[in-house]
């Protein structure tokens, strides 16, 4: 599986490994779920989607199907704040 971010549209679509279309999900906002500038990404073992969401200053973890799982990361410079 792949994921892609499209900064113009501020959400993550989905595809098979052959190129196949599965989903896309996120819109632009702070709220859990949403998206501010989707930078990095990567696919776990477990399929799990896991965001550098960079203006928001977090990371975000979805399922496959774009519900988000968990969130963490808050501004700032000090241990485990993301700048």
């Amino acid at each position: 599986m792949r994921a892609h971010s499209f900064f113009c549209c501020r959400r993550i679509q989905v595809f098979q490994s052959d190129g196949t279309f599965v989903g896309k999900f996120g819109s632009i906002g702070s709220r859990s779920g949403m998206l501010e500038h989707p930078h990095y990404i990567a696919v776990s073992s477990n399929n799990r989607i896991i965001v550098s969401d960079s203006n928001n200053h977090r990371i975000q973890i979805f399922d496959v199907n774009g519900r988000s799982m968990s969130t963490f990361g808050s501004e700032g410079t000090a241990q485990f704040e993301i700048w």
